[in-house]
């Protein structure tokens, strides 16, 4: 089911920014209510969050990392695309280096702590259900896939 969620949202969001990026959306692009209505209806959340391995999550805080996600999505990482599709990263002295900007972007979503959506709570981690990970991280890179592959290699690498 989890991955049913991924696809509706990867389908759904990069046209919603598409046309956003071009004047012709004028409402919010990352359908949250969409996200929260899968998750409880088709995915089961709650029964998801009574399993043991997720008792320290409830709806409500669930509900609130998706916001915050929301909030970072449209206010950091959305804004900072345009200028890094712009400026491509240079190899200087043998280092990669970005624009300022994505250090900048990138800074609210490490402060959060949703680089570590699933990892376990004891190692730091938000230890969540993989389908409440998933809508997350699709929030987040339909607001800027480019600069999340970032996050993305150094979860892999961990």
């Amino acid at each position: 089911m989890a991955g049913l969620i991924h696809t509706i949202v990867w389908v759904n969001i990069p046209c919603f920014l598409t046309r956003l990026r071009y004047g012709a959306v004028m409402h919010d692009p990352f359908p949250l209510r969409d996200l929260t209505f899968l998750l409880d209806t088709l995915v089961g959340l709650h029964g998801l969050l009574d399993a043991p391995r997720f008792a320290m999550h409830d709806r409500e805080t669930v509900q609130s990392m998706f916001e915050l996600a929301h909030e970072i999505a449209v206010e950091h990482l959305l804004p900072a695309a345009s200028v890094l599709d712009a400026v491509e990263p240079q190899l200087v002295d043998g280092r990669v280096q970005l624009d300022p900007i994505a250090k900048q972007a990138l800074a609210p979503f490490y402060e959060a702590g949703f680089q570590a959506l699933m990892f376990d709570e004891a190692v730091g981690g938000m230890q969540l259900p993989y389908a409440v990970a998933m809508g997350l991280s699709a929030i987040f890179g339909a607001a800027n896939t480019p600069l999340m592959a970032y996050p993305g290699l150094t979860n892999a690498a961990a």
